[in-house]
């Protein structure tokens, strides 16, 4: 009998993918938050949702990344996971964002990015939740006692998580961009995305 481990199948669940769609977007823009701590995070999320980024590409951002192209603002990066050269368009909401900082992006969290990612994680759930996103949808979370992910119906801010911005920004501008700028493949001088 021949051990054929590529004959061996799994099975999983197919689960519904969280994102925040325009109407959430739009919760979040207008919510007044007292928190600096949940005001920052808001901006990093609505940031994040507009250029695509991955959370540990986003939260890396600074100044030392802008770029002014024929008059258009773009942030120029070198993508952690795949070392790829990316430039990102900067729309109009997110420069009110910069220009909220003083034309730069938001404090982080903490200097450790593992630290500020896991802040981000939590205070991007509760902000949710004060603008109103909670919708009962269908999804997986982290189930702390037995450290496995569970499906269910849940309120939608308890799914928000930093991959959340990936998921709104390709989600929302499918269809309404071509493709090749939501996988950010579109060559102007260099690789350029909306």
């Amino acid at each position: 009998m021949a051990n054929n481990i590529r004959d061996v199948r799994s099975f999983t669940d197919e689960v519904k993918t969280t994102y925040l769609n325009w109407d959430d977007i739009k919760k979040l823009e207008d919510i007044t938050l007292d928190d600096a701590q949940l005001d920052i995070a808001r901006d990093w999320l609505l940031i994040g949702c507009s250029i695509g980024q991955r959370a540990g590409d986003l939260m890396q951002l600074s100044k030392d990344n802008f770029l002014v192209d024929d008059n258009l603002n773009f942030i120029e990066l070198i993508q952690q996971k795949t070392n790829t050269h990316v430039i990102v368009w900067l729309d109009d909401d997110v420069q009110k964002i910069l220009d909220k900082y003083d034309n730069d992006f938001p404090p982080i969290f903490s200097e450790v990015l593992s630290s500020n990612l896991a802040i981000f994680n939590r205070k991007i759930k509760e902000v949710c939740r004060l603008a109103g996103i909670n919708n009962m949808i269908e999804g997986a979370k982290m189930n702390p006692q037995t450290n496995r992910k569970e499906v269910g119906i849940y309120y939608k801010y308890e799914l928000v998580t930093s991959y959340i911005c990936r998921r709104s920004f390709a989600t929302n501008r499918y269809g309404l961009v071509p493709t090749e700028y939501i996988i950010m493949r579109r060559d102007i001088r260099r690789k350029v995305s909306f």
